[in-house]
This record gives C-alpha cells, sequence and structure tokens, in this order.
C-alpha cells in the first residue's frame, strides 16, 4: 500500500467554519495489508460524510502506533487521530504482548487528553479480521473515525449557563445546584450522575477495547467530582454505577440480541451510532437489576440522550427503542 503523499481535502465544513477544517491523522500499521485497506476504505467513508482534512502515516506494525501519535500530537496541528492495523493471534505470547500494549498506550495518550479513535482490530483469525474491517459489515474503520469525532466535540464543546443545550452532565448538575430541596434529591441526582458515568464508560470501553474494571478504575480515580464551568457535580452512586457497568458488560450478548430485535428491518447494532448504542445498553443493564420502574428508566435515557443529541431526531429514536427494550425485559416492573 502506498502512503498518501498530501493531506486530503474533504469538501463539507463542520461547524459551517470553511476557515478551520479539523485535522485528522490516520496512523496506520499495514502488516496485513488487505484488512488495512478495508479498514481504511470504512474510515474515509465516515470521514467524506463530515469536512474534515486528513492525513495518512504508516507505521511498521501495532505497538509503533501509540509513539507516533504521540510524536504527531506534538506539532499541534491535529484535532484528533485514528489508530488503525490488525493483531491476529499465533502460537506465542506476542500477540498478547502487541494486543494489550497498543491498546495501553492508546489509553495513555487519550488520559492525557489526545483525542484518538482505536480501530486496532484484536482477532483470533483472518476470517474473523475481514468481518470486522469490512465497511459493509463489522465497519470498525468508520467506528473509530466515530469515536474519535466524538471524543473532539466533547473536548471542544464549550458550556454556558443559559445554553439551551449543555451537555448531559452540566445540564444535570445545573438541575441539581438549582433544587432548593437538595438533601432529598441528592440520592436521585446521585443516579442521575452514575447513569451518565456509564454511558460515558460503555463508549469509552468500545473506544479503546479496554477491560470494564480498568475503566471503573479509570472513572473512580479520575472522572468524578469534578468542577466544569464553574458547577459543581453532584457525587455519583458510586456502587450504583459499578453495578449498572457490569450488569452490561455481563450480558452484553442477551443486551445486544434484544437491541438488534428491535431496530429497523435491515439494521444491525453496528451501524447505531456509538453513543446511541451505549445508551441502549446502559438502560438494558439497569432493567436487569430489576431495582428501578420501567417509566424511571425510560426517562431517564430519553433526558441523555437530549443532552446529547439536542436536535430530537436521535432522541425520538432512543425513546421508541428504549421504551421497547425496557418493557420486554421488565414486564412486570412497576410502572410508576
Amino acid at each position: 500500500m502506498k502512503r498518501d503523499k498530501k493531506p486530503e481535502s474533504l469538501t463539507l465544513t463542520p461547524g459551517g467554519d470553511a476557515n478551520s477544517p479539523l485535522s485528522i491523522l490516520l496512523v496506520v500499521a499495514p502488516y496485513y495489508e488487505d484488512i488495512t485497506n478495508l479498514l481504511l476504505e470504512g474510515a474515509r467513508s465516515k470521514l467524506h460524510s463530515q469536512s474534515i482534512r486528513t492525513e495518512v502515516l504508516e507505521v511498521p506494525g501495532a505497538l509503533e502506533i501509540p509513539p507516533a501519535i504521540k510524536l504527531a500530537s506534538e506539532q499541534n496541528i491535529y484535532d484528533g487521530y485514528v489508530a488503525l492495523g490488525c493483531v491476529i493471534r499465533g502460537e506465542t505470547i506476542h500477540f498478547e504482548i502487541v494486543a494489550g500494549e497498543s491498546a495501553r498506550g492508546i489509553m495513555d495518550l487519550g488520559l492525557e487528553g489526545l483525542c484518538i479513535g482505536n480501530g486496532i482490530l484484536t482477532v483470533e483469525n483472518l476470517d474473523q479480521a475481514i468481518v470486522r474491517a469490512n465497511p459493509k459489515e463489522g465497519n470498525k474503520g468508520g467506528e473509530a473515525v466515530e469515536a474519535a469525532l466524538r471524543l473532539i466535540a466533547f473536548k471542544q464543546q464549550k458550556i454556558k449557563p443559559n445554553d439551551p443545550y449543555p451537555n448531559a452532565i452540566i445540564k444535570c448538575s445545573l438541575s441539581f445546584s438549582m433544587n432548593e430541596d437538595r438533601k432529598n434529591k441528592q440520592g436521585k441526582w446521585a443516579k442521575r450522575i452514575s447513569r451518565l458515568n456509564t454511558v460515558q464508560a460503555l463508549f469509552q470501553m468500545e473506544a479503546s477495547n479496554q477491560g470494564v474494571d480498568y475503566v471503573i478504575a479509570d472513572f473512580l480515580e479520575n472522572g468524578f467530582g469534578e468542577i466544569i464551568d464553574g458547577v459543581q457535580l453532584p457525587s455519583p452512586n458510586k456502587n450504583f454505577f459499578r453495578a449498572l457497568l457490569h450488569s452490561a458488560v455481563d450480558n452484553q450478548q442477551k443486551i445486544d440480541r434484544l437491541i438488534h430485535s428491535k431496530l429497523p428491518d435491515n439494521w444491525t447494532i453496528d451501524r447505531i451510532d456509538p453513543t446511541i448504542r451505549a445508551i441502549f445498553r446502559a438502560s438494558c443493564a439497569e432493567t436487569i437489576l430489576n431495582k428501578t420502574p420501567v417509566k424511571v428508566i425510560i426517562n431517564e435515557y430519553v433526558d441523555i440522550a437530549e443532552s446529547f443529541f439536542p436536535s430530537g431526531k436521535e432522541s425520538g429514536f432512543v425513546n421508541a427503542i428504549v421504551e421497547n427494550l425496557v418493557k420486554e425485559l421488565s414486564p412486570i416492573a412497576q410502572e410508576s
């Protein structure tokens, strides 16, 4: 595969600002060239739906992707990065070393504030790699771009107290701070922040390929008790957060099958926006715990969707699907 000689200029413009298009660096390890070509195809297809300037940088292997991103970030010319590569299990422990260390390197860079979509496949065989890389099937290249763009949006979003559509955490935080009966509502808001953290954690796990225990530890150490734009976030219910996340992970196959059954014809779960996918999984996880009334679950996760997607189109879709999901999972749950 030949390296792109010049940045690829796309025609549309994010945010309507023609003078400052986003810039994404695709860092590719073409050890399995047929696979990385599929990943690139999926990534470029997603990028062509936006207005994003891109460059492609090839490195020898997956282990070289994190240091390449680190070096590129020192130039301060890229808004985000997409890691594309493939690691297939062999007869030695080399697979575990490459898969684990490349994922750890990308996560460490993400915790430093870089916006990275991880599209490094870690699979048992070539057939699995083809299915996951194919833009018409798993489309992990496109998903990695989507993850990077979502992280960039989170990073660049500026929240103001009078913003009609602040982000999800700030929206809940401001509502909490303006509530006069804080003590009586503390448990409610603690759970609401925990739900938001669960959606964020599920998104992070899918984007970074990190395990549930690692992500829980990360959130417990870095994700709670923040002050954003002068607003102190309510303290989450950490036990509730742990329970939700473990429920989502332990029951993911069951949950994903149910989500797939509720989607429109010819849709797959991979076609859904990753944030919406996380909202669906979190709502099902809470329903499986069987401690929250159905109406509360529906309202809470629709509110989260409205905070992330203020246009209304996505929140309407979430409302319809979540209602079907939780009612099927908990047909005898209390409706009050």
